[in-house]
């Protein structure tokens, strides 16, 4: 059994230990605490768009892959679910 919280944010915390960048870091370099930054990574509060930002800088993340790293709810679809 895998742990729920695993599945949140998937996509960036990949890139995230391909860039080795870890939570700690996001926080320190936000002026967040790490419970805040938590929080988030788990899916328990929501990211704000100044986060996003933030986050999408620190990592040098396209603007237009924000939503990529960042989908609704902090869960990717399933692949092959596109909408028609």
């Amino acid at each position: 059994y895998m742990s729920k919280n695993l599945k949140y944010f998937r996509k960036l915390k990949t890139l995230m230990f391909d860039k080795e960048v870890d939570q700690t870091y996001i926080a320190e370099k936000a002026g967040k605490s790490i419970g805040y930054i938590s929080n988030r990574f788990q899916g328990k509060q929501p990211f704000s768009m100044d986060d996003v930002y933030t986050i999408i800088e620190i990592l040098e993340i396209p603007q237009e892959e924000a939503l990529t790293y960042f989908p609704k709810g902090g869960i990717s679809e399933k692949k092959g679910a596109k909408g028609a």
